[in-house]
């Protein structure tokens, strides 16, 4: 019996150490995610493909080059300046040591693109990898579409990843917080009734002015 237990026990501590050690994937729309923090607008001040800067880029990858403007908004990121390009962003985790993004490329209607010039038709293009944040500076490495191989570290010199230096050139509007939008909404309801009303008509005094 004294050894059933042991054993058991010891299942249970190497079980709770192996827990420990995980580290939970962060979902975009978590607290805990990035998401937030990569909003606003970025402009584009580096791309090296393969370690070499200012390459050519292969027809299935990220199709980004430097001086190119992009908004990231609403889990989309999309250029604002050249010919029209939009990456989703899948998935955000930024609990691992090395920071993980998934882009799926959309159209306008944020559907997924299955054609590109010069590239294999596919269900999908799909771009897996790292990035860092550091303040306004924000660089992101990817590996080619659909390869299933994740970058191993930002700024990776390995065949076909794209590395992009993005710096920001605007935040994201604040949000208004939701008591404060009920209170302004209840102020111009109460604004408009008063309008309909009509002006205030004067009441004579019955004294008079001396």
């Amino acid at each position: 019996m004294r050894i059933l237990r042991s054993c058991a026990a010891g299942a249970v501590l190497l079980g709770l150490v192996a827990l420990a050690g995980c580290k939970k994937t962060v979902d975009v729309g978590s607290e805990k995610s990035d998401q937030k923090s990569l909003e606003g607008a970025w402009k584009v001040t580096a791309r090296s493909e393969g370690g070499k800067a200012g390459s050519t880029e292969a027809a299935d990858s990220v199709a980004l080059k430097e001086g190119d403007v992009v908004v990231i908004g609403d889990r989309v990121l999309s250029t604002a300046s050249g010919e029209p390009y939009r990456l989703k962003i899948v998935s955000v985790d930024s609990g691992k040591d090395v920071k993980e993004i998934t882009f799926v490329e959309v159209d306008e209607k944020g559907k997924p693109v299955t054609e590109k010039k010069g590239a294999e038709p596919m269900t999908e293009y799909r771009h897996r990898g790292v990035y860092s944040l550091e303040g306004d500076t924000l660089t992101i490495t990817l590996a080619p579409a659909n390869v299933t191989a994740r970058p191993k570290e930002v700024g990776s010199k390995e065949k076909g990843q794209v590395t992009l230096t993005l710096k920001r050139t605007a935040k994201p509007k604040a949000e208004t917080p939701k008591e404060e939008k009920k209170e302004e909404t209840k102020k111009s309801d109460e604004g408009k009734k008063a309008d309909k009303s009509g002006p205030i008509k004067s009441i004579p005094s019955e004294v008079g002015e001396r």
